[in-house]
């Protein structure tokens, strides 16, 4: 049971400091403090949907059955 939970609590914390990482570089950027190439907005994009598409995937049969998140 801790297993999971410190789990949970690390896919919660991971997909959060990824999000606010590229908010901040975005207001940053935007606001002509730091310049980015757009291959690098373009992959922070892309890595955005990414753990987006994960954090609200489905539960498969097998996570499901170990009630894991």
């Amino acid at each position: 049971m801790v297993y999971m939970a410190s789990r949970t609590v690390f896919r919660n914390l991971f997909a959060l400091v990824i999000w606010l990482t590229t908010i901040i570089v975005f207001i940053l950027h935007g606001a002509n403090i730091i310049q980015l190439p757009e291959m690098v907005i373009g992959s922070m994009i892309t890595i955005d949907t990414l753990v987006t598409q994960f954090y609200f995937r489905k539960k498969g049969t097998e996570d499901a059955e170990k009630g894991q998140h």
